[in-house]
């Protein structure tokens, strides 16, 4: 249950989020470049970073190919 779950755990949303977040500003590129790598557009880019969204399987893995790594290390805490 997600209500009882201690605060200082962040959810699996919230962890891709601050690895997409992570992993783009390491690469020095802006929410629109990684959209258009990505075939996304930059505002679901924006709505990941900022966990208002659960992506789906397949918007993961573009976000993975187009930064160059494995989806799970999107994933991993």
């Amino acid at each position: 249950m997600r209500g009882s779950r201690p605060p200082h755990l962040m959810d699996l949303k919230e962890t891709f989020a601050r690895n997409v977040r992570l992993t783009r500003t390491k690469k020095r590129w802006s929410q629109e470049e990684l959209g258009e790598r990505s075939g996304l557009t930059r505002n679901y880019i924006g709505m990941i970073e900022r966990s208002e969204t659960s992506a789906s399987i397949d918007a993961i893995e573009a976000v993975a190919d187009a930064l160059g790594v494995l989806a799970s290390d999107l994933l991993k805490k």
